[in-house]
């Protein structure tokens, strides 16, 4: 399922924008059309994302400087798909599936995002499993 961006933030009605179209436009900005400029308007300045079991990533540039390493260096075919999407006030839940890693892995994610009353990423937190893995790895 590719996510329903419409190129409008605000689908819900109000002025403010719509969260969930947030967090799709947002997603789709970074993992795959790598429009890194672009999506920092979608970031709060203390913004924090927290992956796994690694250390938490607190300020926009340093998460936008880990990510761009994460894309150019370490995983440079890395592609999300978005399968679904949940939101409920300002906070959506992304499920998807996450290809292009290093050594041929596949992985299903969940990212829980928080979103402000104006439309920034607050909070990321994401959980990820690996479903496939390349043959003799």
């Amino acid at each position: 399922m590719s996510p329903n961006i419409n190129g409008s933030s605000h689908t819900n009605g109000s002025s403010k924008p719509d969260p969930k179209t947030q967090a799709l436009t947002f997603i789709d900005l970074m993992c795959n059309k790598r429009d890194y400029e672009k999506a920092a308007t979608y970031l709060s300045p203390d913004m924090e994302q927290y992956h796994d079991d690694r250390e938490p990533i607190r300020g926009s540039e340093t998460f936008l400087a880990g990510f761009k390493k994460m894309a150019t260096q370490i995983a440079p075919g890395f592609h999300i798909e978005i399968l679904d999407a949940v939101a409920q006030g300002q906070k959506v839940w992304i499920f998807v599936r996450i290809s292009g890693l290093p050594k041929g892995l596949v992985k299903e994610g969940i990212d829980m995002t928080t979103w402000s009353e104006d439309g920034k990423l607050l909070l990321s937190r994401d959980c990820q499993r690996v479903v496939e893995k390349a043959a003799g790895t």
